[in-house]
């Protein structure tokens, strides 16, 4: 049985190559698409340092794309992390709970769903 959902998107600036925010109706969480310049921006939300999990999309030294996936307590401090120790990403897809109630143990487990779902990608 499928159901009809709702999703909004807030394009910041009214560039839909830039920020985004998505929220999807009867859930609590929201999805922002950040680029890597783009995390002073971020920062400034009130929700910039919730509880979440991310995705890092780049390319490594032989051009292959990339992606990491990665939780954090504190999502804007962790982002911040990645600009110092990795040059490989450009754009971030970050996953956070609008009220801030995911705890660790919630983003374990999400981010435990996405791993095979990426490797049944990369395996086919």
């Amino acid at each position: 049985m499928s159901f009809s959902k709702t999703i909004q998107m807030f394009i910041f600036d009214g560039n839909p190559n830039g920020r985004i925010m998505c929220e999807l109706s009867n859930w609590n969480g929201r999805v922002y698409k950040i680029s890597r310049n783009e995390l002073p921006e971020f920062s400034q939300r009130d929700d910039s340092e919730n509880t979440g999990v991310y995705f890092l999309f780049g390319k490594n030294e032989e051009n292959n794309d990339t992606v990491y996936i990665g939780e954090a307590e504190r999502m804007f401090s962790r982002l911040k992390q990645h600009l110092k120790d990795s040059k490989y990403w450009n754009d971030c897809i970050a996953v956070i709970s609008k009220d801030n109630l995911l705890n660790k143990a919630h983003i374990l487990k999400i981010s435990s769903i996405c791993w095979p779902k990426m490797l049944v990608d990369l395996l086919s």
